[in-house]
């Protein structure tokens, strides 16, 4: 019993060795080496300074900017999650009339 139980932790540090260290680490390098402004989260620079990511959507107002859906986080690229509320809640159906309103007034 003690060489299967020595046979099977073997097994699990090399699996875990194999799927923790070497393939995530041989994904970033592929990354790096084929698409490296991709792979580094697409950084927007303005003036030296990062102002977003091109792969991140982002609150426009202007009519020359493509406006993406309503963000539950306000387009806060470090907060994930939704709202959960389903179509037919008031607070939905508010915000989707003031993102309509809104559009039709910027042209």
């Amino acid at each position: 019993m003690i060489e299967e139980l020595m046979a099977t932790s073997r097994l699990m540090l090399a699996s875990l060795i194999v799927c923790s260290v070497i393939y995530p680490a041989a994904l970033w390098a592929i990354a790096q080496g084929a698409v490296p402004g991709r792979a580094n989260a697409s950084l927007v620079m303005n003036d030296g300074q990062v102002v977003g990511s091109s792969q991140i959507a982002q609150a426009f107002s202007q009519p020359r900017y493509f406006w993406p859906r309503p963000s539950a986080v306000d387009y806060a690229a470090n907060a994930a999650g939704g709202s959960n509320w389903s179509p037919t809640n008031d607070k939905i159906t508010a915000r989707a009339r003031a993102h309509r309103t809104a559009r039709r007034h910027a042209g």
